[in-house]
């Protein structure tokens, strides 16, 4: 490996290259790899003019056949710049580029597709308590040989705005991002992938039409790990749709205690108030109104303009947030998904209220209440089996004892009922949790953890639907057991293990035993 680096200044002139090439060889493969960026540029006052080149080639050959493989890739890029110095209060960097990319084509480089590229960026940072960013980008890519390439000819533009502010010595701390533009948005299909047990994410529920295949309709989120045996793999498709997008993401903090210094009075009152509100949202959408098609807040998912969406909407309100003693939050959350796939739409949507109050009786009792109530809906257009609005209301007070710093244990009851208010189906379900959890910490042994579980469910419809995995969370109405014990230890400075064991028995069938070790080495 050989690596070039080199800066010359001559009469105000900045000439400066980056090289590096890297060849390797074995019985089978060699392979040569040289990237080089060169850039020449002069300041002209605050301003800086340049030009800049940019390559890379990166070869495999294979030794028996003595050709180039597919993987092999190529491309020059050249690019046109003018921005301010680094100390200028207002900042700026604008550039006009174009790119090459090449692929193999009987055993050589083609040029495959290119693309012309402009774009703009403005930065005021002469605030230390503020700053604004405005950013644009315009990009025309052009398919050279559509051999090589199933994308499509394609105009996108991207414009960005980003704000941060700090106002009245921290009473207000803002962040704000938003950005809209123009593209394509490809249709995916999907299919789930069996790996090694426990390693994935999916479970196969069941066949629920009886048809002995395993429709895609048909794999839920497993519940519990050893149940984890599939992935959800994308499969790219020719059919592409043309798009504009926004994406805005807010977090807005209101923390009364950083303005208030002498907190007396009233004033201590509210500075034991703090909220945080928080939204994110990204649209793609068929609108060709142009001002409807930059409003971000526009996400139902139910328009059939609305292609694809994404947002999260969160508001938390604490009371004695840092305090020891005693403290509450109540949080509101919204968050909305939708999925354009080759057969159809798929959309999810959940919203809640979560009510959360801590107190610390004394320095070995205290009490923990969390209630949550919301709805939870699923709508899909190629399989109405997966369709549900689920209505649920929950409740889970926990008591703990920690008589020393190694030990605690605690005891808790939850309560959790479910329905399903979509269709005629009425499905409905009763759950009754009791549960103990024992926790021991010692600097020298490690971290132990043990828990048992009992549960008991009513469910007043079959159990072998898409619905009943969601309302009964993988497990069987009747009387379910679960237990785990598991053991976090330093065997040295940088050496960690982990051993984890979880078991389960639903009512009606076997035991259900589930093992594991970790291994982490820090360097």
């Amino acid at each position: 490996m050989n690596i070039l680096n080199s800066r010359v200044n001559i009469k105000k002139f900045l000439f400066a290259v980056d090289g590096s090439y890297l060849y390797s060889s074995s019985p089978v493969v060699k392979t040569g790899f040289i990237r080089s960026l060169s850039d020449l540029s002069r300041p002209v006052g605050r301003v800086v003019f340049g030009v800049r080149y940019e390559q890379e080639r990166n070869r495999f050959v294979n030794e028996i056949t003595d050709s180039l493989a597919l993987n092999s890739y190529s491309f020059d890029a050249g690019k046109v710049y003018l921005a301010s110095s680094d100390t200028s209060k207002i900042r700026f960097r604008f550039d006009v580029s174009r790119r090459y990319d090449y692929q193999v084509r009987k055993n050589d480089f083609k040029r495959a597709t290119e693309a012309d590229e402009a774009s703009g960026r403005i930065d005021f940072v002469g605030n230390p308590k503020s700053r604004l960013t405005l950013a644009a980008n315009y990009r025309n890519l052009v398919i050279s040989d559509t051999l090589f390439s199933t994308q499509k000819p394609e105009e996108s533009l991207l414009n960005r705005i980003e704000y941060t502010a700090v106002i009245l010595k921290g009473l207000f701390s803002s962040t704000t991002f938003y950005e809209a533009g123009t593209g394509q948005e490809l249709k995916r299909e999907y299919a789930f992938l069996e790996v090694a047990p426990g390693t994935g994410i999916y479970t196969y529920v069941g066949d629920y039409n009886g048809n002995g295949v395993k429709d895609i309709d048909e794999f839920e989120i497993a519940a519990f790990q050893d149940q984890a045996n599939f992935v959800k793999i994308f499969l790219p498709t020719n059919e592409y749709v043309k798009t504009r997008t926004n994406q805005f993401n807010q977090v807005l903090s209101i923390n009364p205690a950083a303005y208030f210094q002498k907190q007396e009075g009233w004033q201590q009152i509210i500075s034991r108030f703090s909220n945080q509100t928080s939204f994110r949202t990204e649209n793609k959408t068929l609108e060709e109104d142009l001002l409807k098609s930059l409003n971000p807040f526009g996400n139902d998912v139910a328009d059939s303009l609305l292609i694809t969406t994404n947002s999260a909407l969160r508001n938390t309100l604490s009371f004695n947030r840092s305090s020891t003693v005693f403290g509450m939050d109540v949080t509101w959350q919204d968050n909305r998904s939708k999925t354009l796939l080759t057969n159809g739409f798929e959309s999810r949507e959940l919203s809640s209220f979560v009510n959360n109050i801590r107190w610390n009786i004394s320095r070995v009792y205290s009490i923990n209440v969390n209630g949550e109530n919301g709805t939870k809906s699923n709508r899909s257009e190629f399989s109405s089996n997966r369709d549900y609005k689920i209505k649920f209301n929950s409740i889970e007070p926990k008591f703990s004892i920690q008589p020393g710093i190694s030990l605690r244990n605690t005891l808790l009851y939850k309560y959790v009922i479910k329905e399903n208010v979509l269709g005629e189906g009425n499905e409905k379900s009763e759950q009754h949790t009791i549960g103990v959890e024992f926790k021991y910490s010692s600097v020298k042994q490690g971290v132990l953890t043990a828990k048992f579980n009992l549960i008991e469910i009513t469910y007043n419809s079959p159990e072998n639907t898409a619905i009943a995995y969601e309302i009964l969370e993988g497990l069987k109405k009747g009387r379910n057991y679960t237990w785990g014990l598991s053991l976090q230890r330093t065997l040295s400075n940088s050496i960690q293990v982990n051993l984890n064991y979880e078991g389960r028995k639903p009512t009606g069938t076997k035991v259900i035993h589930t093992g594991g070790v970790q291994a982490r080495a820090f360097f």
